[in-house]
């Protein structure tokens, strides 16, 4: 065997890994797309909250929308199922010096129970947000905000929008 067919293979696992890895993290939920400053500022404006109040950050990504309340006295629970982005996110809350407000788990929202939450944001795709709208109605308290990043949600009421987001509460 020649060094360049074993190099060529080796590329090619490597490749090949890379591919199904990304289409892995594709089948269990959107893919990354950082949240842009002004549309964390206007979800927060609209999500109204206040300190002390439990967030769920649905998708945390690198956890710059999860951070925003926390660095307003909330308590904020950041669920991401990509492990690198968890990672990045627990740096990030250490540098903004809120891991005392914020965690950031690696876990499958779906398997999150939102109950304790008078807060929930995420920036899902449509076919998520259809999804979602039926977890909040099964699992929210009347009253709950939810704040989402450009996509509607279907089921709960639309009670705010901006030119980024949109704000429901759960009956």
């Amino acid at each position: 065997m020649s060094l360049d067919y074993l190099a060529f293979v080796l590329l090619s696992l490597a490749v090949l890994g890379a591919c199904g890895w990304l289409l892995w993290m594709f089948w269990q939920g959107p893919p990354y797309v950082p949240s842009k400053d002004e549309a964390i500022k206007e979800m927060l404006d609209l999500a109204g909250v206040k300190k002390g109040e439990r967030v769920a950050e649905l998708g945390s990504g690198d956890g710059r929308l999860a951070i925003a309340p926390a660095k307003q006295g909330a308590l904020v629970d950041g669920f991401e199922i990509n492990p690198i982005l968890v990672w990045t996110a627990r740096k990030n809350a250490r540098k903004a010096g809120v891991s005392t407000h914020v965690t950031f788990t690696r876990k499958n929202f779906w398997r999150v129970d939102l109950s304790p939450y008078a807060v929930v944001t995420t920036f899902g795709i449509p076919h998520v947000m259809e999804r979602l709208g039926r977890k909040l109605k099964r699992e929210s308290k009347p009253g709950t905000r939810v704040v989402s990043n450009v996509f509607p949600i279907p089921g709960p009421k639309r009670i705010g929008k901006t030119k980024r987001a949109l704000r429901y509460r759960v009956n």
